[in-house]
């Protein structure tokens, strides 16, 4: 039962990613937060075990086009709280999103911190009320199947990460998704 559920699950963002390409009125994204990233990164072993700021990785990946845009932030900026989720989905469906979607699917994992809560679920009733879609879908996977469209884009980042023997600033964590973008559709915020 457990495995036709989460089958279930992903044969919907196959038919949502079928649907946003044949018609016009109809947009899906994906969101999820990578695994944070430590700074500063370098080849010294003590430096694991001490306190490091973290940099957060937001990604939104377009079931349509297959594009993800990525909002970058380290902790002295923001939390991962469902505000900071909210803004970055409003942000990207005011520059994304065209006005003629009317139908808009939201695929998440069940995250209750971040993706499953009351901010997240005012925030799509408050973009249907006011007209701007018609109607809101959003999904959860079965607990230990949430591998989404934004995990492929995570792995080409840590992948690229990877590589890298030292990180010293937030900045030079932009860079290098930047450089892993021209690969791939990246956008960096």
């Amino acid at each position: 039962v457990h495995r036709r559920k989460a089958d279930k699950f992903y044969k919907k963002i196959h038919h949502v990613k079928n649907m946003c390409r044949e018609r016009d009125d109809v947009a899906g994204i994906s969101i999820d937060f990578m695994q944070n990233l430590m700074h500063p990164v370098i080849p010294i072993q003590d430096t694991f075990y001490l306190r490091q700021l973290t940099y957060n990785i937001f990604n939104i990946h377009d079931l349509k086009s297959e594009k993800a845009v990525f909002y970058t932030y380290d902790e002295t900026t923001a939390k991962k709280s469902p505000n900071e989720v909210c803004s970055f989905i409003l942000s990207y469906i005011n520059e994304y999103v065209s006005s003629s979607i009317r139908q808009f699917f939201l695929f998440s994992d069940g995250c209750a911190g971040q993706n499953k809560n009351h901010c997240l679920i005012r925030l799509m009733l408050a973009l249907e009320a006011k007209g701007r879609f018609d109607s809101i879908h959003q999904y959860f996977p079965i607990r230990g199947h949430s591998y989404l469209p934004c995990d492929r884009d995570f792995s080409v980042v840590k992948r690229t990460v990877k590589k890298q023997d030292r990180v010293y600033l937030p900045l030079d964590y932009t860079e290098l998704i930047t450089s892993s973008s021209s690969k791939n559709a990246f956008t960096v915020h």
